[in-house]
């Protein structure tokens, strides 16, 4: 099959994801469990670095109805998806004075630690290997519901093929 056929291979098999999705969450069942908050993203290392996964922090603020919505019908589903449920999933209040523990274990406010990787815009998703460096591109906003799953399900498939990389880029 040529790189042609593997694209449109991908496009079908996101935009089923997406019409599941929608559908899903017409009937309800589609939603999931709020993400834990993010207390100490050193002790996250760990646990990706132990399950080989990614790291996804939602930066969310409670006042924001589209970060709601994202985290209930978009990253709660994923999380868990039996592929995703290993990968550390947690949420980041931009607005919060909140102690966090940063990925180089210094203490810091779940404010300034948003301010620190230039959160302005609510939902930001970010992904991060296991040593705390960003991977991928981050996912602001809700501006294309319809399609959001199967973004977001390429983009934790992208974090999860890098953090595997690397991990045997590594020597035993």
């Amino acid at each position: 099959m040529g790189l042609e056929g593997c694209h449109r291979k991908k496009l079908a098999r996101l935009t089923q994801i997406g019409v599941f999705v929608w559908a899903a969450m017409g009937l309800g069942i589609a939603q999931g469990a709020p993400l834990a908050r993010a207390t100490d993203l050193v002790a996250l290392r760990a646990l990706a670095h132990a399950r080989h996964e990614p790291i996804v922090l939602l930066f969310w603020s409670p006042t924001c109805r589209y970060c709601a919505v994202v985290e209930r019908d978009f990253l709660g589903p994923a999380a868990s998806e039996p592929r995703f449920r290993r990968i550390v999933f947690r949420r980041v209040d931009i607005d919060s004075q909140k102690p966090l523990i940063d990925f180089a274990g210094h203490k810091t406010t779940e404010a300034r630690f948003a301010k620190r990787f230039h959160v302005a815009l609510v939902p930001d998703i970010k992904f991060f290997d296991a040593q705390g460096r960003k991977v991928g591109a981050d996912m602001r906003g809700l501006s294309t519901p319809d399609f959001y799953a199967a973004y977001l399900d390429s983009a934790l498939d992208d974090a999860q093929n890098v953090c595997q990389r690397s991990l045997r880029a590594k020597p035993s």
